[in-house]
């Protein structure tokens, strides 16, 4: 969870790879993006959720990757992935 003071950007269990929004002046729900599902692995795909002004980051991960991601919520435009990494090898 995250605000600026203007929006608070969130998730919840029950919709994990969902990060929805609310502006608090007119109290308008929306959906900033949905994240692909990694499974069971892990619990909550999107984490350092931030917001600021027009945009939301957050980073999240499928599985096999980590993005840092971020949308600009006046526009609405594409999702852009600022950077996207392999995760590290898993140790025995």
């Amino acid at each position: 969870i995250d605000t600026d003071g203007q929006v608070v950007v969130f998730t919840n269990q029950r919709e994990p790879g969902v990060i929805r929004g609310t502006r608090l002046a007119t109290g308008e729900q929306f959906v900033v993006a949905e994240v692909p599902d990694p499974g069971r692995r892990y619990f909550y795909p999107v984490t350092s959720l931030a917001v600021s002004g027009d945009w939301v980051s957050w980073s999240n991960h499928d599985g096999e990757n980590v993005y840092v991601q971020a949308r600009n919520i006046a526009t609405m435009d594409t999702v852009l992935t600022v950077r996207r990494a392999a995760e590290m090898s898993r140790r025995a």
